[in-house]
């Protein structure tokens, strides 16, 4: 039996590991999406105190707002997201294909959400604090 090198690995198991970080990156990625837009709907928020409600409805489609932590069991894009991160890097293969059907439907979630909020500050724009002098 030929002796393989300390450090080389099938090309099945590089393969699966590759297509894991990419599921991995995905996922890392929409974290990032998710709290820059959590920071520019606070930042409007502070801007136009008048769509605070419609921005707070906004925020929470994204996170989890009641209060009491993880005990109350209310689940948003970011908790559906962590859920999925955790499952990906829990097994060192190749991510199932439910999982990258999933990465897709939250991507789409994510970009429907920052859509609505790009609409609700385009046709409502902050006030001039010129004008408020």
């Amino acid at each position: 039996m030929a002796r393989r090198e300390r450090g080389a690995y099938p090309l099945w198991y590089v393969t699966s590991r590759k297509a894991q970080y990419e599921a991995a990156m995905r996922v890392h990625k929409m974290f990032g999406e998710m709290t820059d837009l959590v920071d520019q709907i606070n930042s409007s928020r502070a801007q136009n105190e008048d769509l605070s409600g419609p921005l707070d409805e906004i925020r929470k489609k994204i996170v989890a707002t009641k209060e009491g932590g993880a005990i109350t069991g209310e689940a948003r894009l970011r908790e559906h997201t962590d859920a999925l991160y955790g499952a990906i890097l829990s097994y060192e293969g190749r991510p199932a294909k439910y999982q990258i059907d999933r990465i897709e439907v939250l991507e789409r979630e994510i970009n429907d959400v920052k859509k609505e909020y790009q609409e609700l500050v385009a046709t409502n724009p902050a006030p001039s604090s010129d004008l408020s002098l």
